[in-house]
């Protein structure tokens, strides 16, 4: 049996869809101001430190909650039943399967944390090993490295586990979706009729 949404029940979804949006907006405004404080320079180890892990907590926050958006819009394959939720939605928020949210790369960067870890961990590793980085995107020719989580200024772009996630694509769909979602919530929380 198919699931479809109820014409009563499209404000649970508008408001869900919403309050992802709505974080990933928050973590990005929280991010910019640690970038900000970042780039200042002049702390203390200690404040640096607490920056640092700002920067990455919210750029994790940021494309966790894109996650949860790409799951609504696109449930996972293994649950057929539910395409029908998610190909309504799309098409009533003007998503095309472009979309930066679709991304599995974004899903998986954290679905199953714990087995990726595993799996990354268990390849063994040489070089230098970094738990947390932010900074410049390390080139090419710089020494073997493996970073944990990282976020490099220089192009916008975070680092878990060895993938790398440009921000800046999946912020612009965010705030296009989080724009045509506060329209549908000022008009009763309905989505349009097809």
């Amino acid at each position: 049996m198919t699931k479809d949404i109820l014409h009563f029940y499209e404000a649970f979804y508008i408001d869900e869809l919403l309050y992802c949006c709505k974080s990933v907006k928050n973590s990005f405004e929280d991010l910019n101001v640690a970038l900000v404080a970042n780039h200042q320079g002049g702390h203390s180890k200690e404040e640096a430190r607490v920056i640092e892990d700002t920067i990455l907590r919210e750029a994790q926050n940021m494309i966790r909650h894109a996650a949860s958006l790409s799951k609504l819009l696109w449930p996972p394959s293994t649950k057929g039943k539910y395409e029908r939720r998610g190909k309504k939605l799309r098409a009533a928020l003007g998503i095309t399967e472009e979309s930066p949210l679709k991304s599995r790369l974004v899903r998986n960067a954290m679905e199953h944390f714990d087995e990726r870890l595993d799996d990354y961990l268990a390849k063994g590793m040489f070089g230098i090993i970094f738990p947390k980085y932010v900074g410049e995107k390390p080139g090419e020719n710089e020494p073997a490295h493996h970073l944990f989580r990282a976020f490099f200024t220089d192009v916008g772009e975070f680092e878990i586990l060895g993938e790398n996630i440009p921000l800046q694509p999946l912020l612009d769909e965010v705030m296009c979706v989080g724009r045509s979602l506060v329209t549908l919530d000022s008009k009763g929380g309905r989505l349009p009729v097809e």
